[in-house]
């Protein structure tokens, strides 16, 4: 990993996207690991973002997937001396199981690491579905995931009052 100065201190990822369905981005996941990288098949039709509008931003996006600044699994040494990772996942997302990958390798490799998984939830849903009860938590779990990463103790009614919440203009959809 590059040393910057000032180093960084900690890391926050928010549903990362790290691979994509070519054969040779799947073959920079560690073959240990590879039977857990599936969620691309198992929710391919979901709310959101399913994997026909994944692909389309994939191609919009024109990537170079091979970089190691498109994804840290494509650089030899990039899980080791890293600052704590915060990472939040959404549990019916098809860019799911590379959240869930990234965590276990930086785990692997010694790094702290804070991960929420919000079950049955798609990509983005705090942001489309405001008024959700897990909206609300997934906006402070920011809070106190940053507080984690700063190393500060803050109770969730504290986190509760200084975050922003998403709303709804007009009413409830």
């Amino acid at each position: 990993t590059e040393r910057l100065r000032p180093p960084l201190t900690g890391l926050w990822s928010c549903i990362p996207v790290l691979f994509t369905e070519d054969q040779a981005s799947r073959n920079t996941i560690p073959e240990r690991h590879r039977q857990l990288w599936f969620s691309r098949q198992q929710i391919e039709k979901t709310p959101i973002l399913n994997m026909q509008t994944a692909r389309k931003l994939h191609e919009y996006y024109n990537a170079d997937v091979s970089s190691p600044l498109w994804s840290p699994f494509n650089a030899a040494s990039a899980f080791e001396g890293l600052p704590p990772c915060f990472i939040q996942v959404c549990g019916r997302d098809v860019i799911r199981d590379d959240g869930l990958l990234y965590e276990l390798m930086l785990r692997e490799h010694g790094t702290k690491t804070r991960l929420n998984v919000y079950p049955g939830l798609p990509h983005c849903f705090w942001a489309i579905i405001p008024q959700h009860e897990a909206s609300k938590k997934f906006m402070i779990d920011i809070a106190l995931g940053f507080a984690w990463l700063l190393n500060q103790e803050v109770d969730v009614a504290k986190a509760a009052k200084v975050m922003v919440f998403p709303s709804v203009e007009g009413g409830d959809r």
